[in-house]
């Protein structure tokens, strides 16, 4: 595999992990305001 694949890669699955942990953070914040 060529080091932009590998990057294009490690970059997708960054950004799903921050797209999770921005939804918990979210729904954290949810359930504090109740």
């Amino acid at each position: 595999m060529t080091d932009a694949a590998k990057n294009a890669e490690t970059a997708e699955q960054l950004r799903s992990q921050i797209a999770e942990l921005k939804t918990q953070g979210e729904s954290d914040r949810i359930d504090f305001e109740q």
